[in-house]
């Protein structure tokens, strides 16, 4: 009971400041329009930018963001929701890890420091 609540209110902080903090300028707006292009050009294979090819980054992540966008629309939350995920994942491993090893409270240590990290 105390694993899942806590859990949920780790989860639910993270969340929260995920949809309340606009898109950061310049590069988290960059990031999400190459996925936002890959929409609407229907080409999913390379991430563009202004009709240009941008290669900057692998586009694994830009292929992570890319349905998320399609489902959701342009909203601030939809290209954070891959990295928002895996971030919740991670939390989760690392308490669980704990859990299960049952030594000590280094899992929601190391937890609580993943949540409050922006």
């Amino acid at each position: 009971m105390r694993f899942r609540f806590l859990c949920g209110l780790m989860a639910a902080l993270v969340t929260v400041g995920a949809l309340v903090r606009p898109i950061a300028e310049p590069d988290e707006g960059r990031y999400a329009e190459a996925g936002r292009a890959m929409v609407a050009s229907g080409d999913w294979l390379l991430p563009r930018q202004n009709g240009q090819i941008y290669p900057d980054k692998p586009a694994g992540i830009y292929w992570l963001m890319a349905p998320f966008l399609a489902l959701f629309g342009n909203t601030g939350l939809a290209p954070r929701l891959p990295a928002l995920l895996a971030y919740l994942g991670l939390i989760v491993l690392l308490v669980g890890w704990e859990r299960r090893r049952g030594q000590g409270d280094w899992g929601w240590t190391a937890a609580w420091i993943a949540a409050a990290c922006p």
